[in-house]
């Protein structure tokens, strides 16, 4: 702050200085929220299909009938199913890709077992791995290399 005949105030100088500033702090936050956001969605996804799995495997046990996990939509979303009659549909979000084989749970809480895969744009993943022992779903980040 200068001071000229009496007059107190800010220079144009430091009134740009501070707006300059104050827009590149303002920048670093917003690229830091979007990069936050795609970690949180991902990871909320695969939280979301463990759920589903372990749910597909409760309803096996509870009706006594075999469930069925695939992928649709070219591998955008899956769908659990019981003798053809959708249980659960979920499509994902664009940024994130599903890649599975077909997994099967059988009345007595085992299953065919697999490795599931989320992966989104910018390069993060998650596996999901169903044991064909118990039917029971892990679900572990891959670290990006």
């Amino acid at each position: 702050m200068t001071s000229r005949a009496g007059n107190k105030g800010f220079t144009l100088i430091e009134l740009i200085l501070v707006l300059l500033i104050m827009g590149l702090a303002s920048s670093i936050v917003i690229v830091s929220i979007s990069k936050a956001s795609g970690k949180a969605t991902i990871r909320y996804e695969a939280r979301r299909l463990y759920s589903a799995l372990s749910h597909a495997r409760e309803v096996a046990i509870s009706r006594h009938s075999e469930i069925t996990f695939k992928t649709v939509d070219e591998n955008k979303g899956y769908l659990i199913s019981a003798n053809n009659a959708n249980v659960y549909d979920r499509r994902l979000p664009k940024t994130i890709t599903i890649s599975a084989e077909k997994v099967v749970f059988f009345p007595f809480g085992n299953s065919t077992g697999g490795t599931i895969l989320l992966s989104d744009k910018d390069g993060r993943k998650y596996e999901i791995t169903v044991s064909n022992i118990t039917g029971k779903a892990s679900v572990r980040r891959i670290q990006s290399p």
